[in-house]
């Protein structure tokens, strides 16, 4: 019997992303990213680029994993959505989901267009307010369940941080992504471990 945790609908039934992470092989991999298999994960770092999970295109899953942010700046984020494996944010379609401390921020790119959800970019409205607070620090490990769900009026995103739901909103934009995508990870300061969900 699964239990619903705090705010959490039926429908937000958890994708478990252990065996992804438990292949190091089926991520992508260029000279500048560090990735190396520890106990239950992998622990990666993009100094000055980003890492895919090549293995497969997502749709609906929502990705439980735990987390553990070892930097003290930076913009870790996980992305999903992802039009393909090899092009950066700037250059390609998905959500981005953005780990600060004490504080989530959500990005909607298409084609490299910023559109601002969560989050304080100079330049740019954000269209659901400011960053969403939270119960995150960086150097302590945290399970996550996040990704987007197609419905009948768009493109829900949903983000919980410690099975409290912390991000549901429905992006009804005609740039919303619903298409499959890939699963990304920028981490260009420090370094993040991903690891299998304990919650």
């Amino acid at each position: 019997v699964k239990v619903l945790a705090k705010g959490e609908a039926a429908e937000d039934l958890d994708y478990d992303f252990t065996d992804e992470l438990a292949h190091p092989e089926e991520w992508t991999m260029d000279n500048n990213v560090v990735k190396s298999k520890i106990t239950n994960g992998m622990l990666i770092s993009t100094p000055s680029t980003f890492i895919s999970y090549a293995g497969s295109e997502f749709m609906n899953e929502l990705f439980n994993f735990d987390i553990k942010i070892n930097a003290e700046s930076g913009w870790p984020s996980v992305c999903f959505r992802a039009a393909d494996t090899t092009s950066p944010y700037t250059a390609t379609n998905l959500y981005m989901l953005t780990f600060g401390q004490g504080r989530l921020e959500l990005q909607r790119f298409n084609m490299g267009t910023r559109t601002v959800i969560y989050g304080e970019q100079t330049g740019y409205e954000s269209k659901g307010g400011e960053a969403v607070s939270c119960n995150f620090e960086y150097g302590k490990k945290y399970t996550v369940k996040c990704g987007a769900r197609n419905e009948d009026n768009g493109v829900r995103i949903i983000a919980y941080i410690n099975n409290v739901k912390v991000i549901d909103y429905l992006d009804t934009d005609e740039n919303a992504i619903s298409d499959p995508g890939f699963f990304q990870v920028y981490c260009r300061s420090g370094s993040m471990e991903l690891t299998a969900p304990t919650r």
